[in-house]
């Protein structure tokens, strides 16, 4: 896999046969760059714990909204019981106003 990429942070999936959120289960993930509109990325297969067919991914790297008048809420805090909202944004990924 390249190292180099125009994110500003290592994307990771969790990728098991379970559901888990043991840190053995995280795998670096390959993404295309943010302007390009290719939706695949590619999930590290080196190392201790190889994915194996069958095994779940769970992987987000950019919201979005597939309607005009929909909208992506990003919320930190959730692994520690802690949620907060961070960012609201409309389809269009403008920052708007809650509520409308």
């Amino acid at each position: 896999m390249s190292t180099a990429t125009a994110w500003p942070m290592p994307l990771k999936a969790i990728v098991s046969a379970e559901p888990t959120t043991v840190a053995s289960a995280l795998r670096s993930v390959e993404v295309p760059p943010p302007a390009a509109i290719d939706y695949y990325a590619m999930i590290d297969a080196s190392g201790a714990n190889v994915p194996r067919p069958g095994d779940s991914a769970v992987f987000g790297f950019r919201g979005q909204a597939f309607v005009t008048r929909a909208y992506v809420v990003g919320i930190s805090g959730v692994s520690k019981g802690a949620p907060q909202v961070e960012t609201i944004e409309n389809g269009f990924g403008e920052t708007a106003a809650w509520p409308v």
